[in-house]
Formats: C-alpha cells, sequence, structure tokens
C-alpha cells in the first residue's frame, strides 16, 4: 500500500508489520496505523499490535533508522460483536537514535463513531530521550462500542531534530492503534 500526501510517502510492509515514513518538507501531520481483529470472547484476553514507526531514510540530512517507535498492548475483558471491555492498553515507546528525543502529547481513546471515551488534552506530558524507552499503562476500566467500526488508541509525537539535521527530519506526526471485533 502506497499513498502520496503532501510530500509523505507512507510504505506498509506486511511481513515485518511496521510502518516506514519518509518525511519530506514541512508537512501536515503524518498519521502511522495498525489495527488488531479480535475474536468474540467472555474471558480476559491480551492483543499486542504490530510496531508503528517513523523513518527519516529518504532525506539526506536526516539521521538513518528508525526516529520513533510504538507498540501497543491491548488487555480486554468481555469481547461482543458490539463492544469491548478494555481493562488497559500499555504502550512501549522508543526513541532509538541517541540524542533525538521525542515529545509525547494529547492521547484519545475513540469509540467506533469517533467519540473520545478516554483522553487527555495536555499537549506535551512525556518527554522521550534519544537512545531510551518508556512503557506507559492507561488504566481504562470501560465498555467501548464498535459502532460497526473500529475502536482507535491515538497519541500526538513530535520528533526533534538534532545537530545539523534541517527542520524537515522532525516534526509532528500521529499514531492511531486501531481494535476490531471479527465478524
Amino acid at each position: 500500500m502506497k499513498t502520496r500526501t503532501r510530500g509523505l510517502i507512507v510504505a506498509s510492509t506486511s511481513v515485518a508489520a511496521t510502518l516506514l515514513v519518509f518525511v519530506g518538507q514541512a508537512s501536515a501531520t503524518t498519521k502511522l496505523s495498525t489495527t488488531n481483529t479480535v475474536k468474540r470472547t467472555a474471558t480476559a484476553h491480551s492483543y499486542k499490535s504490530a510496531q508503528v514507526s517513523i523513518d527519516a531514510a529518504g532525506q539526506a540530512t536526516c539521521k538513518k533508522g528508525n526516529q520513533f517507535t510504538a507498540t501497543a498492548t491491548w488487555t480486554l475483558g468481555k469481547v461482543t460483536k458490539s463492544s469491548a471491555y478494555i481493562k488497559q492498553i500499555s504502550v512501549k515507546y522508543t526513541a532509538p537514535i541517541a540524542g533525538k528525543g521525542v515529545d509525547l502529547g494529547r492521547i484519545n481513546l475513540l469509540r467506533g463513531n469517533n467519540k473520545v471515551v478516554y483522553g487527555t488534552q495536555a499537549k506535551y506530558v512525556v518527554h522521550v530521550n534519544g537512545k531510551k524507552s518508556t512503557t506507559q499503562t492507561y488504566t481504562i476500566k470501560k465498555t467501548v462500542a464498535f459502532d460497526n467500526k473500529q475502536i482507535n488508541f491515538r497519541r500526538y509525537f513530535d520528533v526533534n531534530e538534532v545537530g545539523s539535521e534541517g527542520v524537515w527530519c522532525g516534526g509532528t506526526a500521529e499514531f492511531d492503534f486501531g481494535l476490531k471485533s471479527k465478524a
């Protein structure tokens, strides 16, 4: 799958289930996403998402390699065709390049009709230093409706520039971890 939007190229590889983004000139927010399909069950289950990542490999002046990665683990209770009980969502954030940090911002958990059921409005609440990882767990404890679509956990982040990198080597992006019920 390849999509071009305002100078950005987003490519998804099904084998590694990692999203790779080549950051172009200053642009609109880039959205990285992955979706888990969960089976209906009355008992608790955990589902680990695919890793989403951003990489500026297409730019000569940017540090090479993953700029930022994130992986979510959904801990669920009862899942039906129409809703899921979400106990918690745990996300591991990593800024793999030394000196190149990431600011994490607003969090939103949205039901299928795009209404926020859990979230924060803080601009930037966490900074992940380069060459470091952090894991945050969000306790939800709510039954959330699929509304014939999917539930989404979203977070905005801002990759910082380091050294002599150009301003296009950083910038704002959003990741989206989706959850949908198996038909």
